[in-house]
């Protein structure tokens, strides 16, 4: 199914999405253990998306300098960028 659908409940429901019951769920787990609530906590989707992380901060050649085997300069001269 795509995701656009499986997104908004109504047109999920009319695609066939069923709502999981405690009737449904006891036909197959018959243990007397069986909890539905801690269930359908432990099965649940998230409500909301994650929040995106943020892009990632690099140290560019012109910030840390380096010398032609690598060693970092303590000069405070730029280096073109290739």
């Amino acid at each position: 199914m795509p995701e656009a659908i499986m997104r908004d409940p109504r047109s999920a429901m009319a695609a066939g999405l069923q709502m999981p019951t405690r009737e449904g769920c006891v036909t197959c787990h018959q243990e007397k253990s069986f909890d539905f609530d801690a269930a359908m906590k432990k099965i649940a989707h998230p409500t909301k998306p994650p929040k995106a992380a943020q892009d990632p901060r690099y140290k560019t050649r012109c910030a840390w300098p380096c010398g032609p085997m690598g060693v970092r300069s303590t000069s405070p001269v730029k280096l073109p960028i290739p």
